[in-house]
């Protein structure tokens, strides 16, 4: 069983995720948002995608959180503040919505220590995608595995346009989250796999088409694992 967990663990860890926001932004990716956002409001169909600015000018540290909020109201604050942001930043908020973590990251990730990892466990966290994207399959996992009570990604759209994803009444899936990843990357492995090639190293044609098969992917664990899904238009 141990085996078992720490081959999917390798499984994972070698998945072709970390490509470039270009491989997503190439193939016209930011339509998958209308497949996430089927139940988005109208006003939602009308949304743009926003060019981010090559230089950030940014400073995480100034990033304002107000207090005498509601949960929701911080997170709308917040999320208007990273929307537009060419790189990914994390803010999470325990389940009383006090901040525990903040951290930015990439054009398309965002790395936690161990240490920050358990400071997420069981909060609210939000962040951005630059390349004006829904879920990805591994925001889906990592609720999952950090018992959040909410997953969000605001989208880089004019107007903004924030996925959220709740704890179920039950409870995550977990075991059957990590079943589906798995089995899907097996087959994505069989494909389109090139023995002794690290995924970073893949023609760009091969890229393009994991990262479409991929953000289908995100979509197909919400709707299998039946999670609570709604999207939030900012004004």
């Amino acid at each position: 069983m141990l085996a078992n967990r720490l081959a999917s663990v390798v499984l994972l860890n070698q998945l072709p995720y970390f490509f470039s926001c270009s491989a997503w932004k190439e193939v016209g990716h930011r339509n998958n948002l209308l497949l996430m956002a089927k139940n988005a409001s109208p006003s939602s169909s009308a949304s743009r995608p926003v060019v981010p600015t090559p230089e950030a000018d940014f400073d995480l540290a100034a990033l304002a959180v107000p207090p005498n909020l509601s949960v929701e109201e911080k997170l709308q604050a917040i999320e208007r503040q990273i929307a537009s942001l060419p790189m990914e930043v994390c803010v999470v908020l325990d389940a009383e919505g006090e901040e525990v973590l903040r951290l930015q990251g990439s054009d398309s990730s965002v790395e936690f220590t161990t240490q920050q990892v358990g400071q997420a466990q069981g909060g609210y966290m939000t962040h951005n995608h630059p390349a004006g994207t829904g879920f990805s399959w591994r925001d889906v996992r990592t609720a999952h595995h950090l018992n959040l009570l909410q997953i969000r990604a605001v989208s880089n759209l004019e107007p903004p346009v924030v996925h959220v994803l709740t704890r179920p009444a039950g409870g995550w899936a977990t075991q059957e989250c990590e079943q589906l990843c798995v089995s899907e990357f097996n087959r994505l492995k069989t494909k389109f796999g090139m023995p002794g090639t690290a995924p970073e190293d893949y023609p760009a044609a091969l890229k393009r088409k994991i990262n479409v098969r991929l953000g289908k992917f995100a979509v197909t664990l919400v709707n299998k694992l039946h999670l609570p899904y709604n999207t939030v238009v900012l004004s």
